[in-house]
């Protein structure tokens, strides 16, 4: 995965999982969804705490049924 850091590009080794799992967020998945069709040996704690480490993060919006 690559990021940025202010203006440095970060890169970021994942596993297979953790890549499709990305894919499905970029597509516009939302979380239910994305952790639906999550491949086995994805880990959501380990990604959230990579994710947050590593500014991943642009924003939550709030899903009203």
């Amino acid at each position: 995965i690559v990021s940025r850091r202010g203006w440095k590009g970060v890169v970021t080794r994942v596993d297979a999982a953790t890549a499709a799992w990305t894919r499905e967020l970029l597509a516009g998945a939302d979380l239910a969804q994305a952790l639906q069709r999550a491949q086995p040996g994805f880990d959501f704690g380990t990604w959230l705490a990579i994710a947050l480490r590593n500014d991943w993060l642009k924003g939550i919006r709030v899903l009203r049924d």
